[in-house]
C-alpha cells in the first residue's frame, strides 16, 4: 500500500507472515497497526491500534480496514506502523503511505 485514499475505506494488508528460521507461515499471530504522521502523532478519526485479522485459509495473510473517517491531508506522507507477535517472535514494519484524493 503506497496510497491511502481520502474519504475511502482502505484495506491494510500484511501478506505472507512467516517464521524466517523455519519458513513456516504464522497463521495465529496477533497483528496490529497504527497510522502516524511524520512527527509520530497518531492520525485522528480511528481507534488505535487497529487489529489485523487472519484471513482464513491463507498463508500468513492479515488485513484490517483504515476507516474513511481518518483526518488525512492530500499529499501528506504518513507511516503505517505494523507489529506482529507470534510464538514468542515479534516483527515490526514501518510502511510509508501518501494520502490522495480520488479524481476522475
Amino acid at each position: 500500500m503506497s496510497t491511502v485514499w481520502i474519504g475511502n475505506d482502505n484495506l491494510l494488508v500484511l501478506d505472507g507472515l512467516q517464521d524466517e528460521a523455519s519458513g513456516d507461515y504464522l497463521n495465529g499471530a496477533s497483528v496490529s497497526a497504527v497510522l502516524v504522521d511524520e512527527s509520530g502523532t497518531q492520525v485522528q478519526g480511528q481507534t488505535w491500534p487497529l487489529s489485523l485479522a487472519y484471513v482464513t485459509g491463507s498463508q500468513g495473510r492479515y488485513q484490517g480496514v483504515l476507516e474513511d473517517t481518518l483526518a488525512l491531508q492530500h499529499g501528506q506522507r504518513y507511516i503505517a506502523q505494523v507489529t506482529a507477535d507470534a510464538a514468542g517472535l515479534r516483527g515490526y514494519w514501518e510502511v510509508p503511505v501518501t494520502a490522495r484524493r480520488r479524481s476522475r
